[in-house]
């Protein structure tokens, strides 16, 4: 729907800037303005089963996003300039980072 493509293209891309160093603390909280947007998106009254919900207005529930915004930004870093990469390896070092899992899956991988 019309509603969906613009709250995909304004809203999610200016809540995701930056994302993965600020929004993980914060999911709670962006995760009920999401639950209320995609139920306006939908013209329910009712809440609907959240698998449901996810599907119809097909936007991926916050934690995925958060997820696939992360690796992204830890591929990105590790590609970057020597500087970046050298940043990337010393989080690696420290296990209770939050990018200490993201870091070291991406590199398995």
């Amino acid at each position: 729907s019309a509603l969906a493509l613009l709250f995909k293209t304004v809203i999610l891309t200016k809540l995701f800037y930056a994302a993965p160093l600020w929004l993980k603390d914060r999911l709670n909280d962006f995760n009920d303005f999401i639950s209320r947007a995609k139920l306006k998106i939908l013209g329910s009254q009712f809440h609907v089963a959240k698998t449901l919900t996810d599907l119809l207005t097909m936007i991926p529930p916050l934690e995925v996003s958060l997820e696939v915004l992360t690796i992204k930004f830890v591929l990105k870093g590790l590609n970057a300039k020597d500087a970046m990469c050298a940043k990337l390896l010393q989080i690696e070092s420290e296990q209770k980072h939050p990018f200490y899992e993201h870091i070291t899956s991406v590199k398995r991988y």
